[in-house]
């Protein structure tokens, strides 16, 4: 039997990279998605990704199950809250909340701009706490909340200061969060990204800052990577890390509460 099947799962930052993966496998396993981005279908995305809102429909509906897909930002909880509003309408439930949007920046930690830490702060932080909220009157027993960090949420990565405050952050509100909710039946857990395989790394600021070479391309990026990875890996794959959400939100970790799982081929333990 499919691990989710009966379950809906509301996602955001659902139409590019992971969050994308997490909707598509999700829906494999069996669930209705309740999607969001802050890009809005058809239109420009606020990142690098390729794919859009669009897409994650598509592929869901393709998979043979129904997704309720809205735009919104995750800085914005009535945005959210008609979102969620709109899924419980169409599904009835809500089972598995995946905290997924994400924005970063790289900088010296006096260089960065005022606006650039109110940015990363209000959507990875209080954006998470927003994307809980907005779902917290449909979750009920049984429930599964996911936040997703980053291997900088378990150590610092100099240049990203405002991005590790942030994700840092993120840890001390999913214990937080799991002591208050747990008694209700509802887990709370975090997984932690390190590099994964998506357009956020694979663009040539990215390559240039990892190399320290302006004309880097993609296989001299794979060699610094996997030089630095004890499983001497460059990165990792959006659907390891949808995995470890699938089985976050699954009945096989029904007893797995205030958990940090890093999926980053060991990073975060040098």
């Amino acid at each position: 039997m499919a691990r989710l099947a009966g379950k809906v799962a509301f996602i955001t930052g659902a139409a590019r990279g992971q969050g994308q993966s997490h909707a598509i496998m999700m829906a494999e396993e069996g669930a209705d998605i309740i999607a969001v981005d802050v890009g809005q279908s058809g239109e420009p995305s606020t990142s690098a990704a390729s794919s859009n809102l669009d897409e994650t429909i598509a592929a869901v509906e393709q998979r043979g199950r129904k997704i309720v897909a809205r735009t919104a930002d995750v800085r914005n909880l009535a945005e959210l809250q008609r979102a969620v509003e709109a899924g419980f309408g169409e599904f009835g439930r809500i089972d598995c909340v995946v905290a997924n949007a994400a924005v970063t920046a790289h900088g010296a930690i006096f260089d960065q701009s005022e606006e650039q830490w109110s940015r990363i702060l209000d959507v990875n932080l209080r954006g998470a706490w927003a994307t809980c909220k907005a779902a917290s009157p449909h979750l009920k027993g049984g429930g599964s909340i996911v936040l997703v960090g980053s291997t900088a949420s378990l150590k610092p990565a100099p240049g990203y200061a405002a991005y590790v405050a942030s994700k840092h952050g993120l840890v001390g509100l999913m214990r937080t969060m799991m002591l208050e909710l747990a008694p209700l039946g509802i887990r709370v857990n975090a997984v932690h990204p390190g590099v994964v395989n998506t357009p956020m790394l694979h663009n040539g600021k990215m390559y240039s800052l990892l190399t320290g070479n302006e004309d880097a391309g993609r296989d001299e990026v794979a060699t610094v990577l996997a030089r630095a990875s004890p499983m001497r890996v460059p990165w990792v794959e959006s659907r390891d890390v949808s995995n470890a959400v699938i089985f976050l939100c699954s009945e096989e970790a029904r007893y797995i509460a205030g958990a940090n799982l890093a999926v980053d081929a060991g990073a975060s333990a040098k």
